[in-house]
C-alpha cells in the first residue's frame, strides 16, 4: 500500500501533463522504482511545509517496518520462535502486540490520506479539512501529528479566523500517534 501510494503519487506529481495513458505507462516503465518508497523524498509534499523531510523519513521507516513485519527476514523468522517460546501463536496475540500492530496501520493509511491529499492539491484539501472535517472529532486520522500539520497548513483561512485559537487547541489535543502538539 505505501508503496503503490508514493508511486503513484510520484507519477501525479512529475507527468502531471502527460495523459492517463501516458502516465500508466510511465508507471509501469523502469523509471519507477516500484519495491521501496525511495520516490518519497523527491516529492516536494507542500502541505508538509518544514517537516517535509521529517515526513519522507517516517514513511520510509513505516515502509521498512511493514516490509520486515511482512517479508519472512531471519529476524522476523527468531521473533517468531521467541514469540512460540513464550506461548504466543499467530491469532493469539497480546493486547499489547494488537496496539502495535494498530498502530502501524493507522500509520499506513494516514500516509495514504495525506498523500492522497498532496494529490488533489491545497485547494480541495483545504475545503474538505476546513468545511467538513474539521468540527468532526472522532475522524479517526485527526489523531496523527502529520494531519496535523496539513490541517494547520489552512489556519490563514476566513473561516477558520475567529476561532483560531480554540481550533489549534482542539486540534493539539486530538494528536495521539506520535505525541507532539503543533504550534500555530
Amino acid at each position: 500500500m505505501l508503496e503503490v501510494i508514493v508511486n503513484i503519487a510520484y507519477v501525479d506529481e512529475f507527468r502531471a501533463e502527460d495523459t492517463f495513458e501516458e502516465r500508466i505507462s510511465y508507471y509501469r516503465g523502469k523509471a519507477v522504482k516500484k519495491s521501496n518508497v525511495d520516490h518519497i523524498f523527491e516529492l516536494p509534499l507542500r502541505l508538509l511545509g518544514d517537516h517535509r523531510e521529517l515526513f519522507a523519513k517516517s514513511v520510509q521507516s513505516a515502509w521498512v517496518r511493514a516490509s520486515n513485519y511482512v517479508h519472512l527476514t531471519k529476524r522476523r523468522i527468531d521473533e517468531k520462535l521467541r514469540l512460540r517460546d513464550e506461548c504466543v501463536v499467530l491469532g493469539m496475540e497480546t493486547i499489547e502486540m494488537l496496539k502495535d500492530i494498530v498502530s502501524e496501520v493507522h500509520e499506513a493509511c494516514t500516509i495514504v490520506i495525506l498523500l492522497t491529499f498532496e494529490t488533489i492539491g491545497p485547494s480541495f484539501t483545504g475545503d474538505l479539512l476546513v468545511d467538513n472535517l474539521d468540527s468532526n472529532d472522532s475522524w479517526i486520522f485527526h489523531l496523527s501529528k502529520y494531519m496535523a500539520i496539513v490541517d494547520s497548513h489552512f489556519d490563514y483561512k476566513h473561516e477558520r479566523k475567529s476561532r483560531l485559537n480554540e481550533h489549534i487547541a482542539r486540534r493539539n489535543a486530538r494528536i495521539k500517534f506520535p505525541v507532539t502538539p503543533i504550534d500555530a
